[in-house]
């Protein structure tokens, strides 16, 4: 439990699993309050191990897509609203330079979309990481079925 807690402090996107023998109630409720997914008792079962670590991993999934979707709306509203973004979501905006590349899949009167290619913004972001830019760093954000906006920060020289 405290090295659960530990690691969490220090990444919040860390999950963790417990195994144990201990089958006390106290222990396990001490589990769900530092954000255990899952707790289980020895011994387990292959199939029992594999859907916990599933659920871990759907878990991620989950928050890193809803994060992207808040950064990418935070990001919408800073480009084309006349009301600012969330302040918490903008922060990492402010003072900081980011080369702004709109991209255009065909052309005006092209019926053929990004979700056709099979490309998808991970992939995007990717291939565009340089030096000490992280994939993490670079933003895209769909304008529509053929336009997306790509944020790459600057390093200020």
């Amino acid at each position: 439990l405290e090295l659960i807690s530990e690691l969490s402090k220090a990444d919040p996107a860390v999950k963790g699993i417990i195994l144990s023998v201990h089958d006390e109630f106290e222990y396990a409720r001490q589990g769900v309050k530092i954000g255990v997914v899952d707790y289980l008792l020895k011994p387990v079962k292959k199939d029992a191990l594999y859907l916990s670590i599933d659920k871990a991993i759907n878990g991620i999934r989950n928050e890193q897509r809803q994060r992207e979707e808040r950064m990418n709306w935070s990001i919408s509203r800073m480009l084309f609203a006349s009301c600012p973004a969330e302040e918490e979501m903008a922060a990492p905006f402010y003072g900081h330079g980011y080369l702004m590349a709109l991209l255009l899949l065909g052309n005006w009167g092209a019926h053929r979309g990004w979700q056709d290619t099979g490309i998808h913004n991970s992939e995007l972001r990717s291939q565009i990481v340089y030096g000490t830019v992280r994939e993490e760093d670079i933003h895209c954000l769909d304008l529509d079925s053929r336009r997306k906006i790509i944020l790459v920060p600057v390093a200020a020289d």
